[in-house]
């Protein structure tokens, strides 16, 4: 679908804009798998506020001819209909076309006319099966557009030449999974025969003869060869091709230059010093909440593309429910649930039935306020035995605690700091010892967040601590934590004044070896978090946006990675260490 909205050639240019926000758009509300009446819904509401009549149009054209097309025809019949769809859809009638596009789209008028040649080998055939047969035709045909100008680069299979001698040639992927090719025997002719006369693709004897028969002829077709393979496919390892391990054993080289290499000379390349931003004026809103505080506080151009300039990247759709839907559910369930049982003693004091009400009470609004209606039912019951448990799993450890009050849930804060306005939400506070605060925030992750940073001079995890020190200054807070509410474990984890949550050691209880021992008391600690934010506050503020970090691994979550050009920011220190050398 996205492939479908994001096409060029059947829709005009000025509505490019709204259909790329509609891909976003889609993205985030639909599972991977949907219906076309979902499609047409989304798009109806999206239309609402940004107009793109054009393609409401189409898409409902496509609806129509969906609910028309159920008998099985000949292949020859669904050539015309698909033909005729695409005209009314003015597909390749907006502009002028390209001569390679028009190559293009005479090539895809070739394989409809081949489908319509099927209609003696397969007879009356549904139009899925059609779909699937042009699939097949036009995938197997191989078009390469007739070259105009004086073309530099050329890309060719394996099987293919040019007419003129190239000057050097570059062979990609030289894995042995791939060369030799795998053995594909023909279908329609005895396996013993073939194997016998050795046929191309009879067995893997054959390919190997017939490979290094290309291979030979590669190597005699340029002045310069150049054979290069992959090592590894993410974690598994791949192995070279029999056919050049003699040449890689004899003259292992590096390749060619990379393009950042040949960009990055300086007759090429006009070096501008981008590390400082425009300072946001009085005026200027920006979002992000605590966010923009870690994002800063590992890399400042983390924060400057991506919460200033807006960039980010495109959610990956997922059947069901994806992590961060998930999430949302657990925390909603817990607000809902602390809200309806505001304290220990009114925990303790439920049933076990009555317990069992709450929290599918609990449940079931949760469900109502974060899940699309139009999941499958299944997904809904099996999220629904998900949170049942998980529930009661959290509530077995909420039981060991001291008494305490909840004193909010999901409270929204109004911040400004060194005049820069935030807005953070606080997943609970609770009150002990009769007004003293502990800050929670819920992690439903396998794993939580580091507590070293805290003591650290930049805190790159800063949400506890600013709400700590920041959005609840003036308040005594004894303690902040992260819960960690997954199936796995139930736990606390982070800093308290005294012995007031399970598995979380009071100040004067600390190991020499504690990254918090330096400081005096749970104050002390808070004033250290206050000076670090006010810090990295004033950073955000004056425009500080250099690509500066600490460890890579950090940015494994960075939406903009690829704005921060670190293969150009390595070979710039690659080049000073060289030439101090």
């Amino acid at each position: 679908v996205s492939a479908l909205l994001l096409d060029i050639f059947w829709s005009d240019w000025d509505e490019f804009d709204g259909r790329n926000l509609l891909d976003a758009r889609v993205r985030k509300q639909l599972t991977r798998t949907f219906s076309l009446h979902q499609l047409l819904q989304l798009i109806e509401q999206f239309h609402a506020d940004n107009p793109i009549p054009q393609l409401l149009t189409h898409i409902q054209r496509i609806q129509t001819v969906h609910k028309t097309w159920a008998k099985k025809q000949l292949p020859s019949a669904w050539a015309l209909h698909f033909g005729d769809l695409l005209q009314h859809l003015n597909w390749g009638q907006t502009r002028n076309l390209s001569s390679h596009e028009y190559q293009a789209n005479q090539s895809w008028q070739e394989e409809l006319e081949k489908l319509s040649a099927l209609d003696h080998l397969t007879g009356a055939i549904s139009p899925a099966d059609a779909v699937q047969k042009l699939q097949q035709l036009c995938a197997a045909k191989m078009f390469q557009p007739e070259s105009t100008g004086n073309t530099r680069i050329q890309i060719l299979g394996m099987y293919e030449h040019t007419a003129a001698e190239p000057d050097a040639i570059w062979v990609l992927g030289m894995n042995d999974q791939h060369w030799p090719p795998p053995a594909k025997p023909n279908a329609l002719l005895p396996s013993a025969l073939q194997r016998h006369l050795q046929t191309p693709s009879a067995n893997a004897d054959a390919q190997a003869i017939f490979a290094q028969t290309v291979h030979s002829r590669v190597c005699d077709s340029a002045a310069e060869v150049i054979f290069s393979w992959s090592h590894s496919d993410g974690s598994r390892e791949l192995r070279i091709s029999p056919l050049i391990v003699n040449i890689a054993a004899a003259a292992p080289q590096d390749l060619a230059k990379t393009l950042t290499e040949k960009l990055a000379q300086p007759v090429a390349m006009q070096y501008l010093d981008d590390h400082i931003a425009p300072a946001l004026k009085a005026e200027d809103k920006i979002r992000g909440g605590s966010k923009l505080f870690e994002t800063q506080a590992i890399c400042p151009a983390w924060t400057f593309y991506q919460y200033r300039l807006g960039a980010k990247k495109l959610e990956e759709p997922s059947e069901g429910l994806d992590s961060i839907l998930r999430g949302n559910l657990v925390h909603a369930v817990l607000q809902h649930f602390w809200l309806a049982c505001n304290s220990l003693a009114a925990l303790k004091c439920l049933s076990p039935i009555a317990l069992e009400t709450n929290i599918d009470a609990a449940i079931q609004l949760a469900i109502a306020q974060e899940l699309n209606e139009n999941l499958p039912a299944q997904i809904i019951q099996i999220e629904r035995r998900r949170l049942r448990q998980l529930m009661q799993a959290w509530l077995q450890l909420e039981m060991q605690r001291e008494d305490f009050s909840v004193f909010a849930c999901e409270a929204q804060h109004s911040l400004i700091i060194e005049g820069l306005e935030i807005v953070c939400r606080i997943d609970r506070i609770d009150a002990v010892n009769g007004g003293d605060l502990v800050i929670i925030d819920y992690k439903t992750g396998a794993t939580v967040p580091a507590l070293k940073s805290w003591s650290e001079a930049r805190i790159s995890e800063p949400q506890l601590p600013l709400y700590a020190s920041l959005v609840l200054e003036g308040e005594r807070v004894v303690g902040t934590c992260f819960a960690k509410v997954h199936v796995d474990e139930c736990k606390f984890s982070g800093v308290s004044e005294d012995e007031i949550l399970p598995s979380v050691t009071a100040f004067a209880n600390l190991k020499s070896s504690s990254a918090f021992k330096s400081f005096e008391h749970m104050p002390a600690l808070i004033a250290h978090w206050q000076d670090s934010l006010n810090k990295i506050a004033i950073e955000i503020k004056t425009g500080h946006a250099g690509v500066i970090f600490e460890d890579a691994n950090d940015l494994m979550y960075c939406d903009v990675k690829p704005l921060l050009r670190l293969p150009e920011r390595e070979l710039q220190f690659e080049q000073q260490l060289m030439s101090r050398k």
